[in-house]
Order: C-alpha cells, then structure tokens, then sequence
C-alpha cells in the first residue's frame, strides 16, 4: 500500500516503516465525509417539505429538490475542507520507525505489508 506521510525519521526509498495515523483523526474525517453530507441533505429534504407548504407546492418535488441542493452544499464544503487540510498536513499520516532497512543491491523489493500504529 502507498500512503504519503511526513517522514520525520528520514526513512530512505525502500525502507519497510511503521506508520501512525490516530484512531480520533480517521473517525472525524470518516464521519465528517460520509455522515456529514447526508445529515444536511435529510435537512434540506425537511426545509424543502416545509416551503412546499408554504407555497401549495409538491412536497415531493421541494424535498428532493432542497435535498440534493443542500447535499451539493455539503460536498463543496467537505471539498474546500480537504483543501484546507492537504495544505496544512493536519490529517497526515506519520512515519514513527524504519522497521527494515532498504539493502544496497536488493533486487526489486516486494512490497511492504501494512502495519498501522493507532492511538490518540
């Protein structure tokens, strides 16, 4: 697996690491991704049931009109957030030790199972 993190233990190409990425991090951006937008698109859906009301509308039509509305809104700001975040590093994943070092004239080496440290 490929994943880019800060090396802050100069490892060297071909170095077998171990990576740390804490769990409280992966929960925030997995709920702020997948959670996050369909909360707003379901309240987008109920604000489009109340304006059908107010203007004798379909409610059908205004909910899924406001629902989708809303869950583009949401996706814009998950992507402005991701912006955001890939230019500060704050989500990154890092190297905490070279678990093997890379030998000089090793054929093509094989690629390195994943081992994740978590914690937080």
């Amino acid at each position: 697996m490929e994943v880019e993190a800060v090396n802050t233990v100069k490892a060297g190409l071909g170095d077998w690491v171990v990576v740390y990425f804490e769990s409280s991090k992966l929960f925030k951006l997995s709920f702020f991704l997948y959670v996050f937008p369909v909360i707003i698109m379901i309240v987008g859906a109920l604000i489009g049931e109340r304006m059908a009301e107010n203007f004798q509308g379909n409610p059908s039509s205004y909910s899924a009109f406001f629902g989708f509305f809303f869950f583009f809104g949401a996706m814009a700001v998950v992507k402005l957030m991701d912006k955001r975040a890939r230019k500060s590093g704050k989500y990154r994943p890092e190297i905490i030790r070279v678990k093997k070092k890379a030998g000089i004239g090793d054929p093509e080496l094989p690629p390195a199972p994943c081992q994740s440290v978590s914690g937080e």
